[in-house]
């Protein structure tokens, strides 16, 4: 019995161990491992565990390459008016002005032309 049980303890080291590679809280672990029994009645549950963790983390992903894009247009931008001198110039540009991996950056945040923006900067 004792060797038994090591055995079962090496393997639910094994799977917490895996869980925590994949992600998982360790709320989601917890939940997940009495459901690790022989036969197939706990599959489902199982799969419902870590497809709602996936889900999770392409959201997460989803968020931060919104955030990527947002930066990588304002590098862009600001790059773009040191060579101006100035930000106002580009105040002036429409959307064809802009590169196409900016623009859609450009649609969600901003008003084109930004002449409004412009004026505020003016006072």
């Amino acid at each position: 019995k004792a060797i038994r049980r090591q055995r079962q303890m090496c393997k639910e080291t094994a799977i917490i161990e895996y869980l925590k590679f994949c992600g998982l809280p360790l709320k989601e672990i917890r939940s997940f491992l009495p459901l690790i029994r022989p036969g197939g009645e706990t599959l489902s549950a199982r799969r419902d565990i870590l497809a709602k963790e996936r889900d999770n983390v392409r959201a997460q992903i989803a968020a931060l390459q919104t955030k990527l894009e947002r930066l990588e247009f304002s590098c862009w931008f600001y790059e773009t008016a040191q060579q101006y001198g100035s930000v106002l110039p580009l105040y002036e540009f429409s959307e064809e002005h802009f590169p196409p991996e900016h623009r859609n950056v450009l649609r969600e945040s901003f008003h084109l032309p930004l002449t409004h923006v412009r004026t505020k900067l003016e006072w």
